[in-house]
């Protein structure tokens, strides 16, 4: 099987629209050889909570907190198939192709926001098996949409040349860029955070310990700023409190790869995790 050159991302940029932020990927061939590509993309942002907290409750007392949960980073690996086509076109040049786009009221935006963007160049039959599999999993159910049938690749049994297998191996190298976007770059939009109302409350020690509520801080001695939990703590959000990426502004590592992916998403190969160092590739066995 021969390895598919993959040409470099140019640029990952982004624009403000009506309705949010539109993330965006160029790229070209000056060979005019590739012709079929394919994006993944993994997500990071950084969100603060509502307030910062200075006390805690440990074994039934207040205590100073010694862990800040103020700060923390939410990911996300995108889960869409994403791919084009330049055979129609005279040059092999993708052109402000839409990655992502992003709700002006989404908590991604708040703070600070990351990008990691991986292509991979394709063959022909690559291109029509992923193109394939997105018009049935991404279809969004009404009646215009494809009828359910089976999706054929490049995979066969040795021992049963009649038996069903799902997914597609490709050989090639892979090019990505990462981009960050601040708070500062973009419109001042309020991001929502589904907290609602985080009401503050004046309460004292006993009301603390028998009622479990936030702590702010200490607003007169034996007595706090409280509020919920969730207005605290960021980390009930299902995020970390401890930093992913926020390096470099500029990302961009190439390396090869053996990829096989099966059609309900497990990959076959592990690609990193996407947030600093350049992943490295280990063949499928």
């Amino acid at each position: 099987m021969p390895v598919i050159p993959t040409p470099p991302i140019d640029s990952i940029t982004f624009h403000p629209d009506n309705e949010g932020l539109q993330v965006n990927v160029n790229t070209h061939d000056p060979k005019n050889n590739t012709r079929y590509y394919r994006w993944e993309y993994d997500q990071t942002w950084e969100y603060h909570s509502e307030y910062t907290s200075a006390f805690e409750i440990l074994n039934n007392r207040i205590v100073d907190r010694t862990q800040s949960v103020y700060q923390c980073w939410g990911s996300e690996n995108s889960s869409t198939i994403v791919t084009a086509s330049t055979a129609r076109l005279s040059e092999d040049v993708v052109s402000q192709f839409p990655l992502i786009h992003l709700p002006s009221t989404s908590v991604r935006l708040s703070i600070r926001y990351s990008i990691l963007v991986r292509q991979f160049a394709l063959s022909q039959a690559g291109y029509n098996y992923y193109d394939q599999l997105a018009k049935i999993t991404q279809s969004i159910g009404s009646i215009f949409d494809p009828q359910p049938s089976q999706i054929t690749g490049n995979i066969h049994a040795q021992t049963d040349e009649n038996a069903i297998v799902l997914g597609f191996f490709r050989v090639g190298t892979v090019e990505s860029k990462r981009i960050f976007i601040n708070r500062t770059q973009i419109p001042a939009w309020y991001p929502n955070s589904g907290l609602g109302s985080c009401l503050v409350d004046t309460l004292g020690t006993g009301d603390i310990l028998r009622d479990r509520p936030a702590i702010i801080d200490r607003y007169s001695p034996g007595l706090y700023f409280t509020t919920n939990e969730d207005c605290v703590d960021c980390r009930l959000r299902g995020a970390s409190s401890k930093s992913l990426i926020f390096g470099s502004s500029d990302y961009r590592s190439r390396f090869r790869f053996y990829f096989f992916i099966l059609t309900n998403g497990t990959k076959g190969v592990h690609t990193g995790n996407g947030m600093g160092d350049a992943p490295a590739g280990r063949r499928v066995r």
